[in-house]
């Protein structure tokens, strides 16, 4: 009932203007000498009620176009850091997964083998301590990068008790190793360490695979 009575509203005051206009036209038409003049009123009138509009929906299309093209470049950005990263992480991870497989083999021979090389972390150190990590945002990945990077942070903290001739006995986390049972844990750990290790490459490896399929 409201709608009906707005409408009909509506419908009284758009005729009112409509007779009214037409109304001072036919009265200004019958001067001769203001016809061209209200013409050129009413032209200029009808152009700027329609022109506004006009522009400003160009304008607004302009700066959609405009807004899309930078998230555009800005996910290509993200993207290629992305990508970037994963491929250092790769590096990394393949170089740890090559020391892990060596001292896997040496240790079956020697006894109390220590790699006096040690694994890599570097990258990953810096990843977090920069903030880079925020360009992986796949949660699986992390995960897996996590787990793997436990292993290794582990296992170089304990070869380096077995090498520093400064400690007869290191504290971690209220356990207490001598250079022997850190030895014996690192030997415990390698097998994990590089299951873990190895499945973390393999998903780093085919998700780039896939990155690049699609890019």
């Amino acid at each position: 009932m409201k709608f009906l009575e707005k409408l009909a509203w509506l419908a009284f005051w758009f005729i009112f203007v409509l007779v009214i206009v037409f109304g001072g036209w036919k009265l200004l038409s019958l001067v001769p000498s203001m016809r061209d003049y209200l013409s050129g009123v009413v032209t200029t009138t009808i152009g700027v009620i329609i022109g506004i509009p006009v522009a400003l929906a160009i304008n607004n299309y302009q700066r959609k176009l405009q807004s899309e093209e930078t998230s555009r470049q800005l996910e290509i950005e993200r993207l290629s850091r992305k990508i970037l990263l994963l491929q250092y992480i790769s590096e990394e991870l393949e170089l740890n997964k090559s020391i892990l497989e060596d001292s896997i083999e040496k240790q079956r021979s020697i006894k109390n083998y220590t790699n006096r090389i040690g694994m890599k972390s570097d990258l990953w150190l810096s990843l977090l301590s920069s903030g880079d990590l925020k360009y992986i945002d796949e949660t699986e990945i992390l995960n897996s990068l996590s787990l793997s990077y436990f292993f290794i942070n582990r296992i170089r903290d304990l070869e380096k008790v077995y090498y520093d001739t400064s400690f007869h006995m290191a504290t971690d986390n209220k356990d207490y190793y001598t250079g022997k049972r850190a030895v014996q844990t690192v030997e415990y750990l390698r097998p994990k360490a590089f299951e873990q290790v190895a499945q973390t490459h393999a998903f780093v490896s085919d998700f780039l695979a896939r990155l690049s399929k699609d890019n």
